[in-house]
């Protein structure tokens, strides 16, 4: 096998392109050995499929029993947040859905607050479902400048306490897509 060492890579003339003929590649031995000024860096996919409801008939808060992590490569990445549910219910009650960060284990941080009547970007959260059954993703785009460990988790609970709603049907899948973007 040969080997070339070069510090810069610069076409011969003509438009500045350097093409790789078909059938050949130009291999990267580890995520991000090869590096673009922007676009999609690492993606990170955490789901569960829990036995019985994730449900709540009250209006205070409650945690899904998932944490959503990624440790970004770049401080000034954004990294775009989905959470699903393939099954969810809201209720006559609302049932609504908060998004949390915490970065190092450190404080968890309100994301997205519930303000009831106010007129403000996420006033009533990041989800007010009142539909029912169907499938249902929330995206949030963040950018928490670290390149150490980011988690998110979602918490829900009801406008006001009464009828039952689900997070997620049992035996119906959930979790979250992270995604990092390189600015």
């Amino acid at each position: 096998m040969s080997s070339i060492r070069v510090d810069n890579i610069a076409a011969r003339g003509g438009t500045g392109t350097i093409s790789i003929p078909t059938g050949n590649r130009l291999v990267g031995t580890d995520v991000g050995s090869i590096v673009t000024s922007r676009g999609v860096v690492q993606m990170q996919y955490i789901t569960a499929m829990p036995t019985s409801h994730i449900s709540t008939t009250v209006a205070t808060e409650v945690s899904v029993p998932l944490i959503g992590p990624i440790t970004p490569k770049f401080s000034n990445s954004v990294i775009k947040l989905e959470f699903f549910s393939t099954m969810q219910q809201g209720s006559a009650n609302a049932l609504i859905t908060l998004l949390y960060r915490r970065i190092n284990g450190g404080a968890w941080t309100l994301l997205t607050p519930y303000q009831a009547g106010a007129a403000a970007r996420y006033a009533y959260a990041w989800g007010y479902n009142t539909t029912a059954w169907s499938p249902v993703r929330q995206i949030y785009y963040d950018s928490p400048a670290t390149t150490g460990l980011v988690e998110y988790i979602v918490n829900y609970r009801l406008g006001s306490a009464g009828a039952i709603a689900y997070v997620v049907h049992q035996y119906m899948e959930y979790g979250y897509i992270l995604t990092e973007l390189k600015q």
